[in-house]
């Protein structure tokens, strides 16, 4: 006959799980979280490119609106110099001092001051002082580089506050530096040749030169795009079309903290004005569209602590999206080009007169 089993019996009998079932329900949830990992980085990088886009979007709009009220668009910065220096006869190009506008050395306010008004921002523009000098570098003794007037103190102190819509949110720096800018506005393009004998260079239209003492620093400061110093380019200029030329572009290209010895606090502003009479005599808030997209061609380590050419970033469009970079049109229009488009094509929309066809880069 058949026995039940007695309470002892029953008290026995095992419910839990083994180890070989909890080391695969372990594996079973690594590899789920594994597959989820990318999908989540990938809805957050694009709600970042988004927002990054709808910065460019904005500031676009900005320089619309400022070349609506004054009929162009806004120059890379004010400068002491009246016009490029001619490349046939170069001699002394910086002025004498009774005719500087501003301090020697310094320049007056770059295209990120200028369009505040129209980006919402008056309260930030109204603490500058637009005759006064503006700071080329974030540095101890930068207060003194312009001079130590109240009016030059005054953009020093505005100069680092922070301007977060100047931010790309995946670029990494502007959390540990706020005071730097994501953004540039667009100077030209062609190939980085400084030798004004090569058809490459009279391409390009010539380049800005700057500095003192029979000093020439050439390197990326075109005139053909839609700004450079003291520039006044409005639509009636831009013949190429204005949706077929470049206005605003990412850079992911900044001067970080403690990398140049002796002087840890030097680094670029979002506000940084030109310094004429040194190696710095590049426009530090504009690009061209030189080498191609994400191809600063140097390593990470390099990109950020090379003190020596510091016109670099002046050259070269990028970003931290893969892939490519955030660009707006002359016309306003926004588009993430891709890094590997056609180089000739990509130089070509940074040059607003040069004739080129240019409509299959944005389809």
């Amino acid at each position: 006959m058949h026995r039940k089993p007695s309470i002892l019996q029953k008290s026995s009998i095992r419910t839990g799980f083994t180890l070989v079932e909890l080391l695969v329900v372990i594996a079973i949830i690594g590899v789920l979280v594994g597959l989820l990992l990318p999908a989540v980085q990938s809805a957050r990088e694009s709600a970042r490119r988004s927002q990054c886009l709808n910065n460019v979007k904005q500031i676009a709009l900005a320089e619309l609106n400022y070349e609506s009220s004054y009929g162009h668009f806004t120059p890379t910065g004010r400068t002491n110099f009246d016009y490029p220096c001619d490349v046939n006869n170069p001699g002394n190009i910086s002025p004498a001092p009774a005719q500087l506008r501003y301090p020697s050395g310094c320049s007056g306010p770059p295209w990120t001051v200028l369009i505040l008004p129209f980006l919402e921002q008056t309260a930030l523009y109204d603490q500058f002082s637009l005759d006064a000098g503006f700071a080329p570098l974030k540095d101890l003794g930068d207060s003194r580089v312009c001079g130590s007037s109240p009016e030059n103190l005054r953009n020093y102190d505005a100069q680092l506050s922070t301007a977060p819509f100047y931010h790309c949110p995946t670029d990494p720096y502007p959390l540990e530096q706020p005071t730097v800018s994501s953004y540039n506005i667009c100077h030209g393009g062609g190939a980085n040749d400084t030798n004004t004998n090569t058809p490459e260079y009279q391409q390009n239209l010539g380049a800005e030169c700057w500095g003192n003492g029979g000093q020439r620093f050439f390197l990326a400061n075109y005139t053909n795009g839609v700004s450079f110093a003291n520039s006044e380019i409005g639509f009636s200029k831009i013949t190429d079309g204005s949706s077929n030329t470049l206005l605003i572009g990412e850079n992911r290209l900044h001067f970080l903290k403690n990398t140049q010895n002796g002087l840890p606090e030097r680094y670029t502003l979002w506000s940084s004005g030109v310094s004429e009479s040194t190696g710095f005599g590049v426009p530090p808030t504009a690009f061209a569209a030189g080498n191609g997209i994400n191809a600063d061609g140097r390593t990470a380590d390099i990109i950020y602590i090379d003190w020596i050419l510091k016109g670099w970033r002046s050259f070269n469009a990028g970003s931290f999206h893969p892939g490519g970079a955030t660009f707006a049109m002359a016309d306003g229009s926004v588009h993430f080009l891709s890094e590997d488009m056609d180089l000739e094509l990509y130089r070509s929309l940074g040059r607003r007169a040069d004739g080129a066809p240019t409509d299959s880069a944005l389809e």
